[in-house]
């Protein structure tokens, strides 16, 4: 059913811009285009191996940050020799070209993040991402022991229902889902408990906020650790 709720129109907004934003790879059909001869198994490796491919798009922009700042250092300097003044401060009444023209010496002379700061930057978006992608990663992986007697008395495979569960394929394939739900289920909010408590312990309260806000932020001090539950709470959402 639906419940209709009175949301502000600024709710609204941000619920469509998710909504257009939400990538279904059931909408994609993946499978058509690259013949693939089971469907339900080629759609779960693929969805498992999403924080894999996620990291191409990430070194894609590393890579084009590093070579922005290796330009930057090798003809930098000669800009600012050729063109005298250009980062000069403006006054407020600058005209536009002004403007321009400082926003261009600006882009061939200064990089803001580079090096290691972009490495930082790199790695907790990403977590940050995979994070977000727990409760669908944890869900399609657990999917694959989601068993149930049919008419038949034959136990099926629910999202497939054509398999006979720890049978033939379905038999083969459980290693790579014990695998898959072990590395999310179980590593990841592991990995991550890990890494808060020892951070915690070397950072400062200032300089951990800073470093780890993107799970800790939302919570109180003291509760730093609370996103590991919240992946529980999630976990607990699959099994019901």
């Amino acid at each position: 059913g639906e419940l209709p709720l009175a949301w502000p129109e600024y709710a609204r907004a941000v619920f469509d811009v998710l909504s257009f934003a939400n990538l279904n790879i059931e909408l994609t059909s993946p499978e058509c285009g690259l013949g693939a001869s089971h469907v339900y198994r080629f759609k779960y490796v693929l969805t498992m191996l999403g924080p894999v491919l996620l990291l191409i798009p990430f070194c894609v922009i590393y890579g084009i940050n590093w070579a922005y700042g290796r330009w930057v250092d090798a003809h930098g300097e000669a800009y600012l020799r050729n063109h005298p003044g250009a980062m000069d401060v403006l006054p407020a009444a600058a005209s536009r070209r002004a403007r321009w023209t400082r926003r261009k010496a600006r882009f061939r002379t200064e990089i803001l993040v580079r090096g290691r700061g972009m490495q930082a930057v790199m790695v907790r978006a990403y977590f940050q991402l995979v994070t977000i992608l727990f409760l669908p990663l944890a869900s399609v992986a657990l999917s694959y022991f989601d068993c149930a007697r049919d008419r038949d008395g034959r136990l099926s495979h629910v999202p497939s229902p054509s398999d006979e569960c720890f049978s033939g394929g379905h038999a083969a394939w459980i290693p790579f889902a014990v695998f898959f739900t072990t590395a999310y289920c179980v590593v990841l909010p592991s990995a991550i408990i890990f890494l808060l408590v020892n951070r915690r312990k070397v950072l400062g309260p200032i300089e951990f906020a800073l470093r780890y806000g993107f799970l800790v932020a939302r919570f109180r001090e003291q509760a730093y650790y609370f996103e590991v539950a919240v992946m529980a709470r999630k976990l607990g959402v699959v099994f019901a």
